[in-house]
């Protein structure tokens, strides 16, 4: 951000993007002027969830872990309704390298945010979905709570949100929640 003068972003993220962008807000809060954070929690298991995980891929491989990983990241709904882009999601997950995956789940696993989060104080909105089995609602209202930010809980979503139920909802959120919540003039910037 700094290499292209960027500041007082808006920054979103999802999951362990949501754990970069509390990251970052504490590291840089001059950076930082909200955050829009998305199924993802000040930590997120257990450290021996994410060793049995990364045995697991070790062992495996992730071709053969796709769908019990695929049951955590999409609702029931998801799951009856939308097949083709579960078989998307599935090669996709199957083309990821285990190496590349598992020190991600270690990165997760290791990373510090409880006392870091603490110095957040830019505006910052939490999204949860009711079905997400990664971060489940009370993980994500506790984040919330800890950096006094708003959240909301979609219904019949999982952690890796439909894409068209997001797109609506996100604007729904910007259109009617952003604005009256607080009075930010961004510029938008995507890089």
């Amino acid at each position: 951000m700094d290499t292209l003068g960027l500041a007082q972003a808006l920054v979103c993220g999802v999951s362990v993007g949501g754990m970069i962008a509390l990251a970052l807000s504490s590291a840089r809060p001059d950076l930082t002027i909200g955050l829009f954070l998305s199924n993802t929690g000040h930590k997120i298991g257990t450290y021996e969830m994410w060793n049995d995980r990364i045995k697991a891929v070790n062992e495996l491989g992730l071709e053969a872990m796709a769908d019990d990983l695929l049951e955590r990241w999409f609702s029931g709904y998801f799951w009856q309704n939308e097949t083709v882009q579960i078989e998307g999601y599935r090669m996709m997950l199957s083309r990821t390298p285990g190496r590349g995956y598992a020190s991600v789940c270690a990165a997760i696993r290791d990373v510090e945010l409880a006392n870091k989060i603490a110095s957040i104080n830019c505006r910052t909105f939490c999204l949860a979905g009711s079905e997400d089995k990664a971060t489940p609602p009370e993980v994500v209202a506790a984040l919330a709570d800890k950096i006094q930010g708003q959240c909301t809980i979609l219904s019949r979503v999982s952690d890796i949100f439909q894409l068209s139920k997001l797109q609506t909802q996100s604007h729904n959120i910007y259109v009617n929640k952003w604005p009256s919540w607080y009075d930010i003039n961004l510029q938008p910037s995507v890089v």
